[in-house]
């Protein structure tokens, strides 16, 4: 839960912003190209989700059979799983 002064101050740039929405086409329209990057840049995590990174820590135990295999033949069984899986790999045949 928030507490007072952040809310407070949420709602002080709320209201600022509102106010003073109408006046951003016409400031638009004088800034050079590379500030409506700028701006546009800035906007966009209001408008898109912003993508956060995940990581997957895993313990793969294989069998005495798995050990066994040699390169080509693995990937040939992990070519086997992801087609199974419907996993495609992004190369064109």
């Amino acid at each position: 839960m928030p507490n007072k002064v952040t809310t407070d101050l949420r709602s002080g740039i709320d209201a600022f912003l509102k106010k003073r929405w109408s006046e951003v086409d016409e400031i638009w329209e004088r800034l050079d190209d590379k500030d409506k990057i700028g701006f546009m840049d800035k906007m966009m995590k209001y408008a898109i989700p912003t993508l956060q990174s995940t990581t997957l820590d895993a313990k793969v135990e294989s069998s005495d059979r798995l050990q066994k295999l040699n390169a080509e033949q693995l990937n040939h069984v992990i070519d086997l799983a992801l087609e199974k899986a419907g996993v495609s790999d992004g190369e064109e045949d």
